[in-house]
């Protein structure tokens, strides 16, 4: 198995640690990032599930893998705690399940571990993001208040969630590719033929 290169690597959660934090640092420097205008700011533009994907297929170990995007949203959570001057922006009754659902995209990296195909790669890229839209936004209408219980609400929930989906569909197009490229991973590291000499 080919394993990944350490810059990228680093480049990669650096990366996703900055646009998390991109929609609060922002304001700090009087440009308004409001919610409901796409235009402005492309909110779900982030390269996360692409990096559970990646995590789950190549990192040695499963447990490391599941850990990585973890650390990653524990740390962001915090920072955006701190700039914002509010914990409750960062960590709120949503918050399991959006880890939970990102840690189940990397056990469907997991999937990757072998042969690996384009048409393997997106499917389960686009599985990974469909699960994830369907268990945080379930989550929204569950534990938020903001939709009715009914039928009707969760329906709306769902639509509301759409322009997000939509963004973080494109970002799933943009970052698998990279993530899965020959720049991500080392090449592949084949045992030298051994020849042993003949005394005859």
């Amino acid at each position: 198995m080919r394993r990944p290169r350490t810059w990228f690597v680093l480049a990669f959660v650096a990366y996703a640690l900055v646009l998390r934090l991109m929609p609060w640092l922002l304001p700090r420097i009087g440009v308004e990032v409001p919610l409901d205008r796409m235009v402005y700011y492309p909110w779900n533009f982030s390269p996360m599930m692409a990096l559970c994907l990646f995590a789950g297929a190549h990192f040695a170990r499963r447990e490391l893998a599941c850990l990585c995007p973890l650390l990653i949203m524990l740390l962001s959570d915090a920072l955006i705690g701190l700039i914002s001057g509010s914990m409750q922006n960062a960590f709120y009754s949503n918050t399991p399940i959006v880890y939970g659902a990102l840690v189940a995209g990397t056990c469907i990296g997991f999937l990757l571990r072998g042969k690996r195909t384009v048409w393997k790669i997106g499917g389960s890229a686009l599985a990974a993001q469909i699960l994830f839209y369907l268990v945080t936004n379930f989550g929204v209408w569950v534990g938020t208040g903001m939709y009715t219980r009914d039928l009707s609400g969760l329906v709306t929930c769902y639509t509301a969630a759409l322009p997000f989906f939509r963004n973080s569909l494109f970002a799933l197009a943009v970052f698998t590719p990279i993530a899965f490229s020959h720049w991500a991973l080392l090449p592949e590291l084949k045992p030298v033929p051994v020849t042993v000499a003949d005394d005859s």
